[in-house]
């Protein structure tokens, strides 16, 4: 009987195991999708795709009254994106999974090095971006070590102030 027990006990440990493993494969495979998109809202839980939404009716407002580019609220600089800058620049792209289940990619372009970080929620076989948070350094040899901005917090501002952060 306990030969059973060690068995079922062990059969256990093992599904929570690859069912682990592949949901950072998966958010792995997720976070790389989303940097050379240049885009969060596709792959936006709920929550985060309505807030951004609303953030960027703000950004298109805020532009057409002052007749330039708005709050300058734009995903791709979220992801490391600058404005002369696009995913055939990105070198070296490396991501994991940090232990609180946050994905941390860094990469580095001709010119900066860049700190991308993605909170997600998964479900099954299926992940979302609940946030992302962006760093980066002029020296394209140093990783940042610091966040500088997140998306959701920045198009929260917006919509609380109804107006650029």
């Amino acid at each position: 009987m306990f030969k059973y027990l060690n068995y079922a006990i062990l059969f256990g440990i093992l599904a929570i195991s690859s069912t682990a493993f592949a949901d950072n494969q998966t958010k792995i495979a997720l976070a790389k999708k989303v940097v050379f998109s240049g885009n969060v809202s596709p792959y936006a839980t709920s929550s985060l795709k309505q807030l951004l939404q609303k953030a960027h009716q703000i950004n298109d407002r805020e532009a057409s009254i002052n007749q330039d580019i708005g709050c300058e609220f734009f995903e791709h600089y979220y992801l490391g994106w600058g404005q002369d800058f696009s995913a055939q620049d990105v070198r070296n792209l490396k991501a994991k999974v940090e232990k609180s289940g946050t994905v941390k990619v860094t990469f580095n372009t001709g010119f900066s090095a860049q700190l991308v970080e993605m909170d997600m929620v998964c479900t099954a076989n299926s992940c979302k971006v609940n946030d992302v948070r962006h760093g980066f350094s002029d020296n394209p040899k140093v990783l940042p070590k610091r966040i500088s901005s997140s998306i959701r917090r920045d198009a929260q501002k917006m919509v609380n102030k109804n107006s650029c952060f």
